[in-house]
């Protein structure tokens, strides 16, 4: 079993219900309406439920055993995590600010993620980066950027 698809709505209002969640399982089988919810010890999911007639909610798709439910949780869980850092990224680099955006993005910090993210993903080679505006205006260059390695 393969998920292959993971589609997030975020809730914006307060609440510890953060977001929900469909997710596709081997391009063949839909599941809406997973809730991801923040607890005690953190995030986990909530599989869909519907309310019984004796008041309890009894889920109507679940995993049956932990493996699946732990892989479902986690790649879920990735999903979200990954909506959130999309959405600061967005408010960082596309709305509108009176500031420039030099000033709005730390380059310092920006420069470890990236070469952390590459270590992380076993990458370990020299880079150089540039940030530039939509319109081609280059607003930021590492210290140690050179023209070398463009074929990469």
């Amino acid at each position: 079993m393969q998920i292959t698809d993971v589609r997030v709505r975020k809730i914006t209002k307060e609440g510890k219900m953060k977001a929900i969640v469909s997710i596709t399982i081997d391009d063949e089988f839909v599941i809406h309406d997973i809730k991801v919810i923040e607890g005690d010890k953190g995030l986990f999911i909530a599989m869909p439920s519907k309310k019984a007639t004796d008041g309890e909610y009894r889920d109507i798709a679940h995993p049956i055993n932990s493996s699946t439910r732990e892989r479902i949780q986690n790649t879920i869980l990735d999903s979200y995590q990954k909506a959130l850092l999309d959405e600061v990224v967005y408010k960082i680099l596309y709305q509108a600010s009176e500031k420039p955006l030099k000033e709005r993005i730390n380059f310092r910090i920006l420069d470890q993620d990236l070469k952390a993210e590459l270590m992380n993903n076993g990458i370990n080679i020299p880079y150089h980066v540039t940030v530039s505006t939509a319109d081609g205006r280059e607003v930021y260059r590492c210290p140690d950027y050179t023209e070398e390695g463009l074929a990469y």
